[in-house]
């Protein structure tokens, strides 16, 4: 079976960390997600694979190139224009065989695709969409089947007011070739929008697959965090060599000083280096990053290479590749800091903060306010005989 991967997200909302990567390239327990998904097609014997691009495509495929090292078959299509979720599958009508699976690229998921591809074929289906129940739909297109599976209502995005059923589409649908018959070539067409109350108008036979498993469309930040601390936890089960019983996993390559604490579950990168008395506690800790003596680590995700001075603390945070923050500062609860960013000694940044890439807060500073115009925020005032800094801002 066929897999059609769409990979073509902004991830605008997870700004600053996608600035410079395409929202399916953002590491999960250090690996992208889009490496996450593949594997999973992998473990379900789904190995031909269309990937969809559109935004920093060159990222993608220099990370997946042919898929070989996934021991899958990878394919890339790029239209010229944004045709929406069902147009761009219709862009691949022409490579795609028979019954094929559509997953987006920035989930993150282990619900079973075998059973759902049983479960298709069984029902006879023309359009199956894997569905889930969660607590607060209003993000998500709900949906209602009846008692032979057969979906008799959906919804995109309700209001509070207009919620009917908990079960949401997950973004997952396995489809018959002649349902891309129905897409119109060269226009923007959605799946939710479009497709499916198109397929229900015309008794397209439109079935609703509720099962258990993990499964959650990481939409903006906080939610980032959140996936994390699930998968830390032993909630998700991902492809990763994850003690189950310590929640732990080691790079042989990493350096953990025996005077360190790690405590809780911990993903600790290849080449990474943790000095004497530094604590880590359900957090991520990425290749070649360095945490020097006395800092403290909680709840938080660093990307590769990032350095993290003595006496330093981060909680409920994320700090993408490169980026060095001095000694004696803290990163407070919600904390964002983009690629190659770099932090003066004895500063704080208070929470909710998001500072954009390779920006410079100098040593003493206090940020209480996002960092996202400008190259540098300084602590004073007056610097070279003039008043310096972003009006009414600084």
């Amino acid at each position: 079976m066929q897999a059609v991967i769409m990979a073509g997200g902004f991830g605008t909302r997870l700004r600053p960390l996608t600035c410079n990567i395409p929202k399916p390239m953002v590491p999960l327990l250090n690996r992208p997600l889009l490496g996450h998904i593949v594997q999973h097609l992998k473990t379900h014997d789904i190995t031909d694979i269309i990937v969809m691009l559109f935004y920093q495509p060159e990222i993608i495929t220099d990370y997946l190139q042919d898929g070989s090292k996934f021991g899958v078959n990878i394919m890339y299509l790029q239209p010229e224009d944004d045709l929406g979720t069902a147009g761009s599958v219709k862009y691949a009508e022409r490579y795609i065989k028979d019954t094929f699976l559509v997953i987006s690229g920035d989930l993150c998921t282990d619900m079973n695709l075998t059973a759902f591809h049983k479960f298709h074929k069984r029902t006879k289906s023309d359009a199956s969409i894997l569905l889930t129940d969660v607590p607060d739909p209003t993000s998500f297109g709900i949906v209602i089947t009846d008692d032979d599976h057969r979906i008799t209502r959906f919804l995109e995005k309700p209001s509070s007011a207009e919620v009917f059923s908990n079960q949401i589409n997950t973004g997952m649908y396995m489809l018959e070739r002649s349902v891309l018959e129905k897409i119109p070539e060269g226009k923007s067409y959605d799946f939710g929008n479009d497709l499916f109350p198109a397929l229900r108008k015309d008794d397209t036979n439109l079935m609703g697959f509720l099962t258990k498993g993990y499964w959650k469309d990481i939409g903006n930040l906080e939610e980032y965090v959140a996936v994390h601390q699930d998968c830390l936890s032993g909630k998700v089960k991902l492809n990763l060599e994850i003690n189950p019983r310590s929640k732990k996993y080691v790079a042989k390559s990493a350096r953990i000083s025996r005077k360190a604490v790690v405590k809780g579950g911990a993903v600790i990168g290849d080449k990474a280096i943790v000095e004497d008395g530094a604590y880590i506690e359900n957090s991520v800790i990425g290749k070649g990053a360095k945490i020097k003596k006395g800092a403290r680590i909680i709840n938080t995700i660093l990307w590769n290479e990032v350095k993290i001075g003595e006496g330093t603390q981060l909680k409920n945070s994320v700090v993408a590749s490169k980026t060095k923050v001095g000694n004696s500062s803290a990163i407070m609860d919600k904390g964002f800091i983009g690629e190659e960013v770099s932090i003066g000694d004895r500063s704080l940044i208070k929470p909710q903060v998001k500072i954009w890439p390779k920006k410079l807060v100098a040593s003493d500073t206090i940020l209480s306010t996002s960092f996202i115009w400008g190259d540098r925020w300084l602590k004073e005032l007056i610097t070279d005989s003039r008043i310096s800094g972003i009006a009414n801002i600084e």
